[in-house]
């Protein structure tokens, strides 16, 4: 298990483990990537475009493998390599990262 900083991280990792496993596999199909391009070109907030991937990676969990054409399937991911994947884009950026997992959720406790 990686520490992940974020919250929301987190919380959707916990998730993914209690669905799949930590070596679960999710089937992602081409039409789950046109809907994910589709979603970083039409939006520009974060928290919508972190919502949008969640739903379509619960979707790819809950959509049966039997029922999808081989054609279709684009590849297949672990919950270790998405966790990885995770921990990796708050890497990238930590200042990012710290200030909105410890420094805004205190802004807004002292100021709201």
């Amino acid at each position: 298990m990686i520490w992940l900083l974020h919250p929301s991280h987190r919380k959707f990792i916990k998730r993914l483990h209690d669905k799949v496993g930590s070596q679960g596999k999710i089937v992602i199909t081409k039409d789950d990537l046109d809907i994910q391009k589709d979603l970083w070109a039409k939006t520009e907030n974060s928290k919508r475009r972190h919502k949008g991937i969640y739903r379509i990676i619960f979707s790819a969990i809950n959509r049966g493998t039997e029922s999808i054409d081989k054609e279709q399937i684009w590849g297949i991911i672990t919950v270790e390599a998405i966790e990885t994947g995770l921990r990796r884009i708050e890497l990238r950026r930590p200042i990012i990262t710290i200030r909105n997992t410890i420094l805004y959720p205190i802004l807004r406790y002292y100021y709201h």
